[in-house]
């Protein structure tokens, strides 16, 4: 079992960097998102191999932070999902102008 005041300062940073994945989202700082992801899920590992479903009965005073972080991660999920659609839309477009250009050129 970890430590508690470590499973404390993990849950912050968690915390801290789900506020950030959500800010980078938001300001479409797609660069920036993914290494703040990836250290976000390093942090989320840490936690689930440490408290797992304990979580909440360990740092009960921090339920309503947590929560707000659930809520967030569904913002940074439908903000995700927009960016993956528009991305989708252009590449769409860019193909079908691809073939258009091929077609015209081999006729």
């Amino acid at each position: 079992m970890i430590e508690l005041g470590l499973l404390r300062s993990t849950t912050l940073e968690f915390l801290s960097l789900t506020d950030e994945l959500l800010a980078c989202a938001q300001q479409g700082r797609w660069d920036e998102f993914f290494g703040v992801q990836d250290a976000r899920d390093q942090q989320l590992a840490l936690l689930l191999t440490h408290a797992g479903d304990t979580l909440l009965s360990l740092l009960p005073d921090l339920r309503s932070e947590l929560q707000q972080a659930l809520d967030n991660n569904l913002r940074i999920d439908g903000l995700v999902r927009a960016r993956r659609d528009e991305l989708g839309m252009h590449l769409s477009s860019v193909q079908h102008q691809r073939r258009l250009n091929s077609t015209y050129r081999s006729g």
